[in-house]
């Protein structure tokens, strides 16, 4: 028989971990949080709890999530294990979405097709560890987006397909289903980024990089994007069409934006002389229907295989950033609201940064912040001292 010592540390220890348990269950974290950044540090995008607290999330060399969030009482709380990518290796996010009721849930995929998400467990609180949503042969992009109703939707490519993830119902705790979206042609491979976004009247519309199957004289033939729609809401999908861009030989990336009247532009980073280097150009929805022409934003100093970010002023203003071939970040926005756009400026005075993470997002006051990664692997923030207005310098995201 146990004695009694023994017993009250066993009693003692189960009401902790029913305490644990309960906190869990109502979405309040009880995990410890690092005090340092866990270097090096890839991939890091900036999602919003429901209360605007900005919330930072980057993979470690083992794939494993950590995250820093910004505290009730501000500053921010330092940098938090989340969870371990169960199996394969990422290539594909992070990228996090908000729920209807304001719970975020965080996208990865591996290069074996593997799609895996977190979700927190309530608004502000606690996570999940992640579970795998599907498989397929291999995944070559991956974007994320929400519906007017509030389900998320996730798109991929596997190499030669498009394919939609989403999920059933806006409720927690719903499931998901998928649909195949197909590709233009028998002959054509959806294997290239993807990118989605929603229209001003909530359609989803999603863009895909491909080129022709290969041939004994033609290895994939010239790279393409092609684009489909929801013809209402929710709804059922259009098929394919092409859209030009801004070289007919090679393109690097693409992602979306929209604009505050509901327009979305859509980003397409070109390799220029150097693969490394490259120029950024745009394309937008006219207010007349259809596409316009893609306008080359140059300077031809953007790091290619880097990510881009782009985050909408309080003012409704889009702005972009790049991280540049000298390890510098730079910025440029748009002059008015729907309108064209700034030459490219320096963001901050720090060098260093590396292809291995840029994300930007908006604080509850409307200020925009930017992580980006630097050479050790650091994590470093900058922010607006003013919504719409100039920007601090540099500084290593940790416990503050």
């Amino acid at each position: 028989m146990l004695d009694k010592g023994l017993r009250r540390l066993m009693k003692e220890f189960m009401g902790l971990s029913v305490v644990a348990v309960m906190l869990t269950a109502l979405g309040i974290s009880t995990a410890t949080p690092a005090l340092a950044a866990p270097t090096p540090l890839w991939g890091t995008v900036i999602g919003s709890n429901e209360d605007g607290r900005l919330e930072v999330f980057a993979l470690s060399g083992d794939d494993t999530l950590y995250a820093n969030f910004q505290l009730p009482s501000g500053g921010w709380n330092g940098w938090q294990r989340r969870d371990h990518v169960p199996a394969g290796v990422v290539t594909q996010g992070p990228i996090v979405r908000s729920n209807k009721d304001g719970r975020m849930e965080v996208f990865a995929g591996t290069a074996d097709g593997r799609l895996y998400h977190m979700w927190q467990l309530a608004p502000n609180g606690g996570w999940s560890g992640w579970a795998q949503l599907g498989k397929w042969d291999l995944m070559t992009g991956l974007s994320v987006t929400t519906n007017l109703d509030g389900r998320i939707e996730v798109f991929l490519s596997d190499g030669a397909d498009l394919w939609s993830v989403f999920q059933t119902s806006a409720t927690s705790g719903t499931s998901w289903a998928s649909l195949n979206l197909g590709r233009p042609t028998f002959t054509w491979l959806n294997n290239g980024a993807v990118a989605a976004a929603q229209n001003g009247d909530g359609r989803l519309e999603a863009f895909a990089v491909g080129c022709g199957i290969a041939t004994p004289t033609n290895s994939c033939g010239m790279p393409g994007i092609y684009h489909k729609w929801q013809r209402s809401p929710g709804g059922e999908w259009s098929g394919w069409l092409p859209m030009s861009h801004c070289n007919e030989t090679t393109l690097a990336s693409i992602t979306t934006a929209k604009n505050k009247d509901g327009r979305l532009e859509l980003i397409e980073i070109m390799p220029t002389n150097n693969v490394y280097r490259g120029d950024f150009c745009h394309q937008w929805q006219l207010t007349t229907g259809g596409w316009s022409n893609f306008d080359n934003r140059g300077n031809g100093e953007i790091d290619t295989t880097a990510p881009v970010a782009i985050a909408d002023n309080e003012d409704g203003r889009l702005e972009a950033f790049t991280v540049r071939g000298d390890g510098t970040i730079q910025h440029m926005w748009q002059t008015a609201v729907n309108g064209g756009w700034s030459g490219w400026d320096r963001l901050g005075t720090f060098t260093g940064f590396t292809r291995s993470g840029l994300g930007a997002g908006r604080n509850k006051d409307g200020r925009l912040e930017v992580v980006a990664i630097r050479g050790n692997g650091q994590p470093y923030h900058i922010w607006q001292t003013a919504k719409n207005g100039g920007w601090s310098d540099w500084a290593p995201l940790e416990a503050s």
